[in-house]
């Protein structure tokens, strides 16, 4: 009988043992799914071909180089940062000149945590984007970028302001100027906030 009852016991622990193994092994998985969910995903370089982007797509490790020679990559500016906005523009754009002050005005506030790049796929060299920069006082990137840029975002007008989220999700799309700082404000308060999850937004006015 007592040897009965102690293969019982070994067979009860060895149990035991099995199960709790298993539901460790399905937390650690769980675990798992729930932080690769939360990385960022860009389309690599070699991914582009015939790539149109619209709200909701994972966006591309999109790179450019200012006329100074620094290079900015969207993978590596959202390591440190929480969100990368793209404003495509064009040297002779009077919409875009109006509303870069009030988009500088709103980078002062928030470049600790978003930033900024200003492409030209139309008309700028790096010496025109170097004066124009100069002339209106604007500090954020401003770059030349291939015009194929402008039909992978299907752009219809300028200036058009696009934001990539942390997890490098086209995420907000604003065809036209944005002539208030508030608005600006608004928005990047929005795309920084330390609660932000995933979200795709159409108007500035939709956010709460």
């Amino acid at each position: 009988m007592k040897q009965l009852t102690v293969k019982k016991l070994i067979i009860c622990f060895a149990t035991m043992v099995l199960v709790m193994g298993t539901f460790v092994a399905c937390g650690n998985h769980a675990g798992n799914d729930t932080e690769q969910e939360s990385e960022l995903q860009l389309l690599s370089e070699n991914e582009l071909e015939g790539v149109t982007f619209k709200r909701g797509d994972v966006f591309a490790d999109m790179s450019v180089t200012t006329p100074e020679g620094k290079t900015y990559k969207i993978s590596e500016i959202l390591k440190e940062k929480k969100a990368v906005v793209l404003n495509f523009w064009y040297i002779n754009c009077g919409p875009c000149q109006m509303e870069f002050p009030y988009m500088q005005d709103a980078y002062e506030n928030y470049k600790d945590a978003i930033e900024i790049i200003a492409v030209n796929p139309y008309d700028g060299t790096d010496e025109t984007v170097a004066e124009f920069q100069k002339k209106f006082e604007l500090t954020f990137p401003m770059a030349v970028c291939d015009e194929e840029w402008a039909q992978r975002m299907e752009l219809q007008a300028y200036p058009t302001t696009i934001v990539i989220d942390r997890y490098g999700i086209v995420s907000f799309k604003h065809t036209g100027m944005i002539t208030d700082v508030k608005e600006f404000n608004k928005l990047f308060h929005f795309f920084t906030a330390e609660d932000y999850e995933q979200t795709v937004i159409r108007n500035i006015s939709d956010i709460e």
